[in-house]
């Protein structure tokens, strides 16, 4: 249970007087729309018709620390493959490209459902693997293979 996804401006830490849906946040003199969710930590979501082309690691970290965002923010570029299925990409703040996200995976479900584009539970596919998403009443749910993938030890 991952909780309810809010867009919410103040849970995003959005400081613009507009909401944060379908935003025209301006980077490098281009205007980017954008749409915010919490899921407890912010997320900045970016619909793109062709991930393998989103400029996740151009944009990423210029987008993490824009000034509208108080805390900075999760970058997802979000590919929409049909109703049940989505491709993500993310940029997570302070920590910059990673293979996986599951809050921001919810909060890409959250958003295109939210837009009508996708139904209720769909399968998200992130370059570090896939994932279930699915809202339960208002509250979404998280699922996904866990994958060993370090096993070391320290003397001390």
């Amino acid at each position: 249970d991952m909780g309810e996804p809010s867009f919410d401006k103040r849970s995003i830490g959005f400081t613009a007087e507009d909401d944060m849906w379908a935003y025209p946040l301006t980077i490098n003199d281009q205007e980017i729309e954008v749409y915010g969710a919490s899921m407890g930590n912010p997320h900045c979501i970016i619909l793109t018709e062709d991930i393998g082309n989103a400029p996740v690691k151009e944009l990423g970290p210029v987008i993490e620390k824009h000034d509208l965002f108080a805390n900075d923010i999760n970058v997802e570029w979000v590919q929409i493959e049909s109703p049940e299925n989505l491709k993500v990409e993310v940029w997570e703040r302070g920590v910059g490209y990673t293979l996986a996200c599951g809050t921001g995976a919810c909060a890409a479900l959250a958003v295109t459902n939210k837009l009508d584009l996708v139904k209720n539970k769909a399968k998200v596919s992130l370059p570090g693997g896939e994932l279930q998403v699915e809202f339960r009443g208002k509250r979404l749910h998280l699922t996904g293979n866990a994958n060993l993938v370090f096993k070391g030890s320290i003397d001390l």
